[in-house]
């Protein structure tokens, strides 16, 4: 079945397409309140995990896979929100959910969500003593690894069981990320220093790589690991007066080294180093800036080589930082103080990309959405023309971020005093309009009330226009006709959208 295009109004949903989207309106999931926060957890596959929370109240936890009601549902699990228990990765290992951890007071808790269900359930609960944590998480070989203290530790998806794999350090071991097919950890050992070690999953198989710095206890940041042209790179941070630094292996000790020192005093409780993106050869970074809670950071480039990193503004502090970063054509684009900037990961190719003040933007493919001063949403095309996004001839204003997942972006506006879920995307109607030549697709091109449609046509979206161009009906097609006994006489064309194969075909009939 194709996916369809639904426009036919009821008490759950309604879908509009104009002037290049289509935006599904999600109705009655929560009344509008001034209190009312909406938290856009996680994407997959073009679905989203979100929740609503009124102030002093128990979140509403919801899942949709294509921003439709009948593709939605409420959790039976609320996991919470707040700064220690966010759900936090976002594995999908191929067994047909998604995993999360979330960090409680004593342990964390492992959440899994069916796709197909869209069921979110606890999976397991790894209890731990008071204020003490996992510190990094990943999958491999049929089990999650994660670090405690100076041990490894993995859980097995197929009975839950939790097991000791190792002590590695003697006071701390810390992150685990797997690649090329092996796990990589960051540890202290016996002989003070702080060093890169490797396994497979064994105690056997653990080996040290490399020894990166003598030991003088490990700050409590989170460790940051991106790959990069066949390398592994990773941020370091001590709880001393040394700067935090950032490293890259190959797998080999010859292979690893520090690819740059970052400055005094540049981690904090809440931020250190974040990997934005890759921009061609190159890739981008930024380190936070402690300034009173602000979020502040300074914008790097890098090659992959010391040589080759370096600031991108040298000396100047980014605030009030995007927590998207949306890379385009081989340019990063962010937001800092409401203004959009783009980068190349070169100096002279970081510039301010949008003239006017923007507070939230994301794109799909090269298509700008962002939300203005007023709040209102507006696209902008690849040659620079823009337009408010509307709903029945309606503006739209958002209060929350432009998230993105799959080839959807999603939102909240209030409509008709309730808050509702936006799921907006590109209808390719700058595709080519062509009629399928070897098949006619409605007949007669004469009609009086029923207009017949070809079997073929059945689960697309019918849109028909009058000669003035007014939109006088949208269905998806349920049966080879189309009942048109409500239409005035007169010429019209109808549309059909062929989602799947992005493609649109075009053919005209008269009304008597």
């Amino acid at each position: 079945m194709k996916k369809l295009l639904l426009f036919v109004v009821v008490s759950l949903f309604s879908t509009f397409i104009t002037n290049g989207q289509k935006l599904t309106v999600m109705n009655d999931l929560e009344s509008d309140n001034t209190d009312l926060d909406t938290e856009f957890r996680h994407s997959f596959d073009g679905g989203i995990l979100f929740s609503f929370r009124k102030k002093f109240e128990i979140e509403d936890t919801y899942c949709t896979s294509d921003g439709t009601i009948e593709n939605t549902k409420e959790t039976t699990e609320n996991p919470g929100v707040n700064y220690n228990s966010d759900l936090k990765g976002n594995y999908d290992v191929g067994d047909g959910y998604i995993y999360y951890k979330q960090r409680i007071n004593t342990g964390s808790k492992i959440y899994r969500l069916s796709k197909q269900t869209l069921d979110l359930e606890l999976f397991t609960i790894i209890d731990l003593p008071s204020n003490t944590f996992i510190n990094d998480i990943d999958y491999y070989n049929g089990y999650f690894y994660y670090t405690v203290k100076s041990s490894l530790y993995r859980i097995s998806l197929v009975n839950k069981e939790i097991e000791l794999v190792s002590k590695l350090g003697f006071y701390e071991a810390k992150g685990v990320k797997v690649f090329k097919d092996k796990i990589y950890l960051l540890a202290d050992n016996d002989d003070g220093n702080y060093g890169l070690f490797e396994c497979t999953g064994t105690a056997a198989s653990i080996k040290l790589i490399k020894k990166l710095k003598p030991f003088n206890g490990i700050s409590d940041q989170t460790i940051h690991w991106f790959e990069f042209k066949d390398k592994l790179y990773f941020s370091l941070y001590f709880t001393t007066d040394e700067p935090g630094s950032i490293y890259f292996t190959d797998g080999t000790e010859n292979g690893t080294g520090k690819l740059v020192d970052l400055h005094y005093n540049s981690f904090s409780d809440f931020y250190n180093l974040f990997k934005i993106g890759n921009v061609g050869d190159r890739f981008i970074f930024f380190e936070h800036v402690p300034d009173g809670g602000i979020v502040s950071v300074r914008l790097y480039g890098s090659d992959g080589t010391p040589q080759g990193t370096g600031e991108l503004l040298p000396g100047t502090v980014l605030k009030f930082l995007s927590y998207n970063f949306e890379v385009v054509n081989n340019e990063c684009y962010f937001i800092s103080e409401n203004t959009l900037y783009k980068t190349d990961g070169t100096k002279s190719g970081t510039v301010q990309a949008h003239s006017e003040n923007i507070k939230e933007f994301n794109f799909l493919e090269e298509t700008l959405y962002y939300v203005a001063d007023d709040f209102s949403v507006y696209r902008e095309d690849k040659d620079g023309n823009s337009s408010q996004v509307k709903y029945n001839g309606s503006s739209f204003t958002t209060y929350e971020k432009l998230f993105k997942s799959g080839n959807k972006l999603y939102f909240t506006s209030s409509i008709s005093g309730d808050r509702r879920l936006i799921a907006l995307e590109e209808t390719s109607t700058n595709a080519t309009v062509e009629p399928i030549t070897n098949r006619i697709l409605i007949s007669p091109n004469l009609i009086s009330n029923q207009l017949t449609l070809d079997e073929s046509l059945v689960g697309y979206d019918i849109i028909v226009y009058d000669n003035f161009g007014n939109q006088k009906l949208q269905q998806p097609i349920s049966q080879a006709y189309l009942d048109c006994s409500a239409l005035p006489s007169g010429i019209y064309f109808a549309i059909f959208l062929d989602k799947k194969n992005n493609k649109i075909f075009k053919s005209n009939f008269t009304k008597m």
